[in-house]
């Protein structure tokens, strides 16, 4: 199983964390604009 830890942002103005194993993903995100997460994952490779 595949295993991705990937920090999205981190600094003053807010956190995002994207975390995936297998079929199952998580995002931990604190403070970013929704639109800001979703093109923070796109640049990774992943859907929103």
């Amino acid at each position: 199983m595949q295993f991705t830890f990937c920090p999205l942002y981190s600094g003053s103005s807010g956190n995002a964390l994207f975390v995936g194993a297998g079929d199952t993903r998580l995002l931990i995100d604190a403070g970013m604009s929704g639109k800001a997460v979703a093109d923070a994952l796109t640049s990774i490779g992943v859907l929103p």
